[in-house]
């Protein structure tokens, strides 16, 4: 993700979860699945409308006839061309299949829309954990550069105090070793 990058810190959560919406795959894959899913809303509303149908046709004839006249058999060639077209317009009065799948559409769309919303749900919360641990992270690493200013800055004045004859070399180990050394209680002089 982009909030893992070195440029996390110029990255605001609003910019991240812009750049999730459009770039992150199983999100996109959410979106076509509703839109796809809102197809079925439609196509069940269409079984119930109703069906227009035209057709259209023509032919060429051709036929010899032979008839018999009181001149003898008289032959005669038809040709010709026929045309056809047809409309036809159907709408059943009461259909329960086409109820059903019109109700049958509008839940699948409906289906589509809540597992669009969790999955919009989980990229946030996938986006805000992934900004969060980047935040921590880049607050560890500050820390443990701060920490480790801190453990030179005190290693060099042990060891100043060694050689100044005030300190004490388990003071300069615990501070080589990382840990600060436990402070020293100085005691007023008794007198």
């Amino acid at each position: 993700m982009l909030c893992l990058s070195p440029l996390a810190s110029a990255l605001t959560l609003e910019q991240a979860f812009d750049a999730a919406l459009r770039h992150e795959p199983e999100f996109q894959a959410a979106i076509h699945d509703r839109r796809a899913a809102g197809e079925f809303k439609v196509l069940g509303r269409a079984n119930l409308l109703p069906t227009l149908a035209y057709s259209y046709s023509w032919g060429k004839n051709w036929s010899e006839v032979e008839q018999d006249s009181l001149f003898g058999p008289v032959t005669e060639e038809r040709d010709y061309r026929s045309y056809s077209s047809s409309l036809r317009l159907e709408q059943p009065l009461f259909d329960y299949g086409a109820w059903v799948a019109r109700d049958i559409g509008r839940l699948r769309a409906a289906r589509a829309e809540l597992e669009f919303e969790a999955r919009l749900q989980e990229l946030v919360v996938k986006v805000s954990r992934a900004y969060t641990d980047t935040l921590v992270a880049w607050s560890r690493r500050r820390w443990a550069r701060e920490q480790t200013s801190v453990l030179k800055a005190l290693l060099e004045r042990n060891e100043a105090l060694r050689k100044a004859g005030e300190g004490t070399l388990t003071e300069v180990l615990e501070t080589r070793s990382g840990s600060p050394p436990r402070s020293r209680r100085r005691w007023p002089n008794a007198v």
